[in-house]
């Protein structure tokens, strides 16, 4: 851990480098602030609160800076806007973090219209924000239509993106679209089917979009099949995680 701390440092001095000279400053608080935001989420990680807040406060400031670079500024929108959101959702007694953080109490509308801004106009970090946008609508707010939006502009940007078509289903299932589910989850694992495709790393996710669809639809022996089938598949450990989770609910409203 001492070693990716000291490694983000480094990245952290070179791009600050950078921003002292005109003809790379935008460029370099760019860098800077997409370092000290992963610097953060990594002190965060840690236990080390304090330390993160610190460096998230660094990168606010420069990505305020950033947004005056014209080149730049829907790309800086989406980091702001992402501090303001999360700063936001603190609980109460943790709201003076969003001052120290961001420099006053988060509004969660103007962050969204801020993650929104570069969800449309970003250069670097638009499918970041589209796909930030999906699953906070969907997992946060609880605004189906809206996460489907965003997740269905991230997959026509990025046909060749697994984790696009894992939110569409996220999107889906969240509304209660069950056959819509069972459709789309069908279409992602054909793709995965073929050796070597990319669609492989997020089988487990469709495979438990399936089954959560099934476990809606009242078809349960259908639903422990399509569970297990994703905690066989591997992948990222949420889903597995997901899986035996609901494939316990199915057996339990099966009596066994």
């Amino acid at each position: 851990s001492r070693r990716v701390s000291r490694l983000l440092l480094e990245a952290a001095s070179l791009a600050e480098r950078m921003t002292i000279s005109g003809a790379t400053a935008c460029e370099g608080r760019f860098f800077l602030g997409g370092t000290l935001g992963i610097l953060a989420h990594w002190e965060l990680l840690r236990g080390r609160y304090v330390e993160a807040a610190k460096q998230g406060r660094r990168a606010v400031h420069v990505l305020a800076k950033l947004s005056a670079c014209p080149e730049y500024a829907d790309d800086a929108a989406y980091g702001l806007g992402l501090y303001g959101y999360e700063t936001s959702r603190l609980p109460w007694e943790l709201r003076w973090l969003s001052k120290f953080i961001i420099g006053g109490y988060a509004n969660r509308a103007k962050s969204l219209v801020l993650i929104e801004q570069a969800a449309r106009g970003a250069r670097y970090m638009r499918s970041d924000a589209q796909a930030s946008l999906a699953y906070i609508h969907a997992a946060y707010d609880r605004d189906p239509p809206r996460s489907l939006a965003f997740a269905e502009m991230l997959r026509a940007e990025r046909p060749e993106s697994p984790i696009a078509l894992t939110l569409v289903l996220e999107a889906l299932a969240v509304g209660g679209r069950h056959d819509d589910v069972l459709s789309a989850s069908a279409r992602g694992l054909e793709r995965a089917r073929p050796p070597g495709s990319m669609f492989q790393r997020e089988a487990a996710a469709y495979r438990y979009h399936q089954g959560l669809a099934l476990l809606g639809l009242r078809r349960l022996k259908e639903a422990v099949d399509a569970f297990s089938a994703a905690i066989n598949a591997g992948g990222r450990p949420i889903w597995v995680t997901a899986s035996r989770l609901k494939r316990g609910c199915a057996y339990d409203l099966l009596g066994e």
